[in-house]
């Protein structure tokens, strides 16, 4: 009997011992994920208190609304009132239309701990683009242009994260690159493949929805995943099914996964379309289409990255 009791007490402390590194392990693991970078996107009219952008320790109050159809992004710190204010260059953050609708992400590609926002509008049918630090007492605009393309990349390994921004034009993606360094955007040349993050699939992808729904029998096969889902053909099939024309607007994009080398082998794009009935041109919305690309075969090959999945986000009425 006594060595039963024994026996019972070791077996105890095996399970406290065991508990005790879950608990551990569990710590370091949600510690681990506070480190990841943070992807959202808000929309108009909207306030959250979801980031804190000015580095006190508290979350700050941002909200989005529309002045005389410009947009407006207003933070309220600790009582403390900040306007992103653009720079002269680019003195807008894009005018609010339903079929192409403001996006603002918030993403520590510095890795200090403090996430910088970036802005995505339009004005007068450009693609507008801004980038806004936390300095000391206010909020600076260090990045404005007219592309409608913005990516980043290594997020999810251990190289230095880095800004893309660039173009979805007719026939190619132009892409400039950036960096954080002593807190400063510091731009670099690199000469990308054209199958790099799926260039050449999302530009094949891009000019397929285009064409829709004429061309919807003529799908390019060899930019999609083996085995792609149902819900993947059905969200193509309500494209092509509301009898539209669609025309690209912007995207985003970030790598999702990498592998034990620290290679991108899996990306998420994002990509507004605006979409006039062929029926009633009055009728305008605008399509956000969420594709996630995965690596496959040789990474020299053309669509080295293939869609794997497509989902429709959301849909909006002009």
């Amino acid at each position: 009997m006594k060595f039963r009791v024994l026996f019972l007490k070791k077996r105890y402390i095996y399970y406290s011992a065991l508990i005790i590194l879950l608990i551990i392990l569990s710590i370091l693991f949600f510690l681990s994920k506070e480190s990841l970078p943070t992807f959202s996107t808000i929309g108009i009219g909207r306030t959250i208190k979801n980031y804190d952008v000015t580095g006190d320790g508290i979350k700050d109050l941002i909200s989005i609304d529309s002045i005389n159809d410009k947009y407006k992004v207003n933070i309220n710190s600790k009582g403390k009132n900040y306007t992103l204010s653009p720079n002269k260059q680019l003195d807008t953050l894009g005018n609010h239309y339903d079929y192409w609708p403001l996006r603002i992400t918030f993403l520590d590609i510095s890795r200090d701990k403090l996430p910088e926002i970036f802005t995505q509008a339009s004005e007068r049918g450009k693609a507008i683009q801004h980038i806004f630090v936390w300095d000391k007492d206010k909020f600076q605009d260090i990045l404005s242009n007219t592309n409608n393309l913005l990516g980043f990349i290594d997020l999810h390994n251990n190289k230095t994260p880095k800004i893309i921004s660039g173009n979805i034009g007719e026939n190619d993606i132009s892409m400039a690159n950036y960096i954080f360094s002593q807190d400063k955007l510091i731009h670099y040349s690199n000469n990308y493949n054209s199958n790099f993050l799926g260039k050449d699939s999302i530009l094949s992808f891009v000019k397929y929805v285009q064409g829709l729904p004429q061309n919807e029998t003529e799908k390019p096969n060899d930019i999609f995943y083996p085995g792609l889902d149902g819900n993947a053909l059905s969200a193509i099939g309500m494209l092509s099914a509301s009898d539209s024309t669609f025309t690209f607007q912007d995207g985003i994009f970030m790598d999702n996964r990498c592998n034990t080398d620290g290679d991108i082998i899996e990306i998420k794009w994002v990509l507004n379309f605006k979409s006039i009935s062929n029926k009633d041109t009055n009728m305008v919305k605008n399509y956000t289409l969420n594709l996630m690309l995965k690596a496959q075969g040789d990474p020299s090959q053309k669509h080295y990255f293939k869609i794997s999945s497509v989902q429709i986000s959301n849909k909006n009425n002009n």
